[in-house]
């Protein structure tokens, strides 16, 4: 994954869970982010982030954010995993944002997009999450 890609991702994370009090889970971040993607998609003819979304038991996981959670989960030893482990802090499937966003990695057009995903869906339960996507 390309530094450009991380940093991508880990903004749209610090945003996403900054609009949600600073801490989600990983199923809320990426259902959230699945329905951001899909207006986006839609919309504007391109995804927000370029990762691929998998199918799982509870709905669609985006492979790149999950591998990269998971990297600072275990505090993986590479450098920018922990610059990365500085600004979002993991624990099991819990998120904590602890820096701010660098909103320069998103458009206004993403910015919207995953503001639109957030309030829709901020409020809805795992089943409901789960169910919807």
């Amino acid at each position: 994954m390309t530094p450009e890609t991380q940093n991508k991702l880990v903004n749209t994370v610090l945003f996403i869970s900054k609009k949600l009090d600073g801490k989600t889970t990983f199923h809320k971040l990426f259902k959230i982010l699945y329905f951001a993607e899909m207006r986006h998609l839609t919309e504007y003819g391109h995804s927000i982030t370029g990762d691929n979304f998998i199918a799982m038991p509870f709905g669609p996981v985006p492979s790149k954010l999950y591998d990269l959670l998971k990297s600072i989960n275990i505090k993986v030893n590479k450098s920018e995993i922990i610059e990365y482990s500085s600004l979002i802090k993991v624990s099991g499937t819990n998120i904590e944002s602890v820096g701010e966003p660098d909103l320069d990695d998103l458009s206004e057009s993403e910015i919207l997009a995953i503001s639109n995903a957030i309030e829709d869906n901020r409020h809805l339960s795992f089943k409901d999450l789960s169910n919807k996507s």
